[in-house]
Parts: C-alpha cells; structure tokens; sequence
C-alpha cells in the first residue's frame, strides 16, 4: 500500500471531520513448517491496511480497508458511520504528548527503545529449513517413536500513525516465532509436547528445545495416578497465560468502566500475596508487545497494576481514560481494521527466590502443569477457571513420579493469588509474558481414572 495514501485519506477527512486520525499497518511474515517430519510448506505472507476513525458532530466513526485506491470510498464510510458512534470522550495526541523536554514527559525515552533486531531480519528461510531438519535428527536420536511438527518464522511490522493534531509517528519492528510438537502414539493413548517461543530477538534455541522436549517425553513414560481433592499446583510460564487472562480483564479500564469488573473501585486495596508485583511494561527492549505508541499515538509506559499484592491501576485507552476522567496509559490496542480498545502490552511478573527444582522438592503431593486445554471456557470475568491438564505430572515427597491422564484444575485466580505457596527465582518470555512459575495452593483437582 502506498505512503501517500494515509495523506490523502487525511486530507480529505479534514474537510469532513472535526477530527481524524489514520493508522496504516504492513507486515511480511515467512514460516517454514515440518509435519510429522517432513517439510511440508515455506510461505511469505504479506498484509497491508489502513484504518481511519474521525469524530464527526461530537461522535467516532471508523472506516479500513486494504485497498488504496479507495480513499473517498473510505472517507465516506467512517464519517457515515459516526452517526450510529459512541460520543468522543477525548481529543487526539500530537505535539504536547510527544514533549521531550523532560524526563517526566510521557515521550522520555522512547527513542531508545529497541524493536528491530538485524538478526531476525538476516534470518533466511534455508536457515530455517536447516534448523528444522536439525531438530527432527536431534529428536529421532533420542526418541524415535516421537513425530515431529515444527514451525520457525519472522516478521517484519510496520506502524504508522497520522493525525489532525499534527502527530506523525511511525515505527518498525520485528518477530521470530520458533516451536516443536512432539506427538507420541502408544498404549497410553495420545501424548503430545510442545515446546518454543515467540520474541522480538532471534531464539535459535534448537538443542534447549528438543532436550526439554525429550525430557518432558521421558517422564511422561510413567503414568501417575491423582486423587480428585485439594492440592497446591505449580504453573509453569506456559500455562500461566490462561490464568493472568482474568487478572487482564480484570484491570481492563473499559471494564471497569462498565462496572463489569470485580477489582473496580477498588484501587489501594491488598489483594494478592505480597510477593506479587505485576506490571504492563510497553518499552521492554525486543518485548513482543512494546512499541513506542500504541494504537492511538499515545506514548507507552509503565504501569503498576499490583505492587506487592496491593491494586495500584488500570489501562486504558483514550476513549476509556476520558470517560473515567483518568490520563490514558498508552494502551490503546488494536489492527488497522478496529477501534482502539485497551490491551496489555508486556505483562511483567517480578520474580522472587525460589528456584522451581526446589518448588519442586518442597511438595509432598501435588502437580506440575506445563500445558493446559479449555481456558476460554472458564468465567474469566469473575477469575474463575477450568482447564483440563494437556500435560501434567504428578509430584510426591519431592519427585515426579509421572505423567497424570484424564485430570481437570479449577479454582478462583484471585482466591488462589492471595497466598501463595511460592513464587519463582527466574521469569521466562511467553509471547508478551515475562513472568516465574507459581506454586498455588489448594486448587481443586479432579481425576478420571
């Protein structure tokens, strides 16, 4: 899509808006993919758009499309669809947002943030057809009944934003994806693990994958039994993204906003153990989530959501933030085909002291989960959640003792936050996770066998 044509939407939206802003969006994705250790397809995708929302009588309208050749037709669709709009609660960032004359400024900073990595961008697809093929041979040496997908990829993104206030701001930024499936079919049934990361830098992690892959495989060999009860449970960071949803939604300002949510009114209050710090950090160098703006061109930043168990805030988007009479927090999430809403951007963790051999050795009884099926069917709104163990392990006096089948976890997220039995020593990357394995206590466990 062309530079110009966020320009000439802008143009012409000035004559029939009180307000515009346009947000354009490219992207180059290429993966490559093994199915049951084969190559199976090398693609490069590509998408390009642009979204422009104006403010026509005091009301938001919203328009995208992919096509620029289309800027009247673009136009005129967002500015008929502010009549049915919500009524603008806020006015568009531009030069004052962007001061940098202080370290106070909501902008200090932010040009020193680090989204591009040349390596990712120097990563070719033979590169990852070599590491794949790598990984299958490492994987059949060590077990080979296990069968293999794979999936390596980049991408290239590119942002930029346009608005009526004078705000033009762009930035760059890449991705690498890289994750193995090891699928194992015997008379235990079905067993599969997975294992990889997404991040802004190059992982080539391929020997450390495929030994916790092997090893994960190797202890699922045995198979435990577990008792339907009460027992503390250790989430490792894979699965934890399940569980931190509902404290996401819960400090959604849209939905504290609406009253929907249980942590409104209720900043200042403890409510977690005090070992949990927890932030939204959009300036995380080669974070998956950082940028310099968010979808609206405000400035990202830190925000402490919970400091040692206390409620300290919210995020927000413009919208929400003026609404509620409160500043935004530069979480303005969204494609070039939505409306802002707010989102996290890097949720951050803070560790604390306990390795998780020791978390580990520590429990007389209880499980590790280190995947889990059947988060989005739990009532995240009120924290609750459901989740079958894809893959668990059971732990006695200190041990693994092998691989749990037919078993089920729930509780309440924020019951179970509220004292924990521990948390760990070293935080790892998921997607836009930072966050240590937790040790919860008293999580309903219920069996099949």
């Amino acid at each position: 899509m062309r530079e110009d044509f966020i320009y000439r939407n802008l143009e012409i939206a000035k004559s029939r808006a009180e307000a515009a802003e346009v947000i354009q969006v490219n992207s180059e994705t290429t993966s490559v993919q093994f199915k049951a250790g084969r190559l199976a397809t090398v693609e490069t995708k590509y998408e390009s758009g642009v979204g422009l929302r104006v403010i026509v009588d005091g009301r938001i309208g919203f328009s995208s499309t992919t096509d620029d050749s289309k800027a009247e037709e673009l136009v005129g669709n967002a500015v008929s669809s502010a009549r049915f709009g919500q009524a603008a609660r806020f006015e568009l960032p531009g030069s004052v947002e962007w001061a940098h004359n202080d370290k106070s400024s909501p902008a200090s900073g932010v040009d020193d943030l680090k989204l591009v990595d040349e390596h990712v961008l120097n990563f070719t697809l033979q590169k990852a057809v070599e590491e794949g093929r790598k990984a299958i041979e490492l994987i059949k040496e060590a077990r080979p009944e296990v069968l293999t997908d794979i999936l390596i990829g980049k991408t290239r993104k590119q942002v930029r934003i346009v608005n009526t206030s004078g705000l033009d701001r762009s930035y760059e930024k890449t991705v690498f994806r890289y994750y193995i499936m090891g699928m194992v079919v015997n008379d235990q049934g079905f067993l599969l693990v997975e294992e990889g990361r997404t991040s802004g830098k190059l992982r080539l992690e391929t020997e450390g994958y495929v030994g916790s892959l092997v090893r994960k495989v190797k202890l699922a060999d045995a198979v435990a039994e577990v008792k339907t009860g009460r027992m503390p449970v250790i989430f490792v960071p894979e699965v934890l993204a399940d569980l931190l949803e509902a404290l996401e939604i819960g400090t959604n300002g849209k939905m504290v906003q609406k009253g929907s949510s249980p942590l409104a009114n209720r900043i200042g209050e403890p409510l977690l153990d005090k070992r949990l710090t927890i932030v939204d950090d959009g300036r995380i160098d080669y974070g998956v989530g950082s940028a310099p703006f968010d979808g609206e061109g405000v400035p990202t930043g830190r925000t402490v959501l919970f400091e040692n168990g206390v409620l300290r805030g919210y995020l927000f988007d413009l919208q929400t933030a003026g609404i509620m009479g409160c500043r935004p927090t530069g979480n303005g999430g969204r494609g070039f085909d939505s409306l802002p809403t707010p989102e996290t951007t890097n949720l951050v963790i803070h560790p604390d002291k306990t390795p998780l051999e020791e978390m580990i050795g520590s429990l007389e009884s209880g499980l590790i989960v280190y995947q889990a099926l059947g988060g989005g069917q739990s009532n995240l709104m009120a924290g609750d959640f459901s989740l079958n163990v894809h893959l668990g392990y059971r732990i006695e006096k200190g041990m693994i003792t092998g691989r749990v089948k037919d078993t089920m976890i729930s509780g309440n997220i924020y019951h179970l936050l509220k004292d924990l039995v521990a948390v760990g020593d070293r935080c790892e990357e998921i997607g836009n996770l930072q966050v240590p394995p937790l040790c919860l206590p008293d999580v309903s466990v219920a069996s099949g066998i």
